[in-house]
């Protein structure tokens, strides 16, 4: 029996936000579980794979023909009980939407088990954001089981305002939480989320509706998720207390963006 309460592929794309991503990461680490690491070659012109060599204590997967690489993407889709892509850009979920698989993160897409929980967490420009073809093949993947998280809204690095942003790293770890409890790994993020229901994003708008005001940077959200119980004072507020300063965000589900 692993020692790991859960194993988690973590995916990253060519984006700004992979320094989000990392907070994540570390989280889950701390948390007890085994995370392995794929980028795609975008990815690290963003980060080394030294910071994600740092934070699993695994080597970074990027080349699907590495020497000892050629099967991996087969393996890696056995070993873990969750994957995520965080930050999916525009590009690579319209690669998924459409099959293809040339690289390493869309071929272990392909061979990805439909019984295990898999995540997108959307990262791009607005308008990226909101074009047909990235609303079509939110909603493929949507169709095949796959769970799109949402988008922040604000101040975006290209100087536009609007939907798009990474949603803050606190808020992606709730969703892979939530995700992995639902497979029946309750033990991962039992100090921080036992006990009351984590909010789904209908209640998160009627929370934030009650509260009337806007979300910094994502410490109004922690806050609202502690104060309604779900999360241990002790550990995720610790953890997340000092993220990378940026600028404030509203956040909206999938549905609220699509009416936007």
């Amino acid at each position: 029996m692993s020692k790991y309460k859960a194993n988690v592929l973590f995916q990253l794309t060519g984006s700004i936000a992979c320094y989000k991503a990392c907070n994540v990461i570390s989280k889950l680490v701390q948390e007890g579980c085994d995370v392995k690491t794929v980028v795609s070659e975008n990815a690290l012109k963003f980060i080394g794979k030294s910071t994600l060599e740092g934070l699993t204590h695994h080597a970074v997967y990027m080349d699907t023909f590495e020497d000892r690489s050629a099967l991996e993407h087969i393996a890696l889709t056995k070993w873990m009980d969750l994957a995520i892509i965080c930050p999916a850009t525009a590009n690579i979920l319209n690669k998924l939407a459409a099959g293809i698989g040339d690289d390493f993160i869309s071929t272990t897409f392909l061979a990805w088990d439909l019984k295990k929980p898999y995540l997108v967490a959307p990262a791009m420009n607005q308008n990226m954001y909101a074009h047909p073809a990235t609303r079509r093949s939110l909603g493929v993947l949507e169709g095949w089981g796959v769970k799109v998280l949402g988008t922040g809204r604000g101040y975006q690095a290209c100087g536009d305002n609007g939907s798009g942003r990474l949603l803050e790293p606190e808020e992606i770890y709730i969703e892979i939480v939530n995700s992995l409890r639902r497979t029946g790994l309750s033990t991962v993020g039992a100090a921080g989320v036992e006990g009351a229901g984590l909010a789904k994003p209908s209640d998160d708008r009627a929370l934030r509706k009650r509260r009337g005001r806007r979300m910094s940077d994502g410490h109004g959200v922690a806050e609202r998720v502690l104060r309604s119980g779900p999360l241990d004072t002790g550990s995720q507020e610790k953890d997340f207390a000092n993220p990378v300063p940026v600028s404030s965000a509203r956040v909206h589900n999938r549905k609220e963006e699509i009416k936007a």
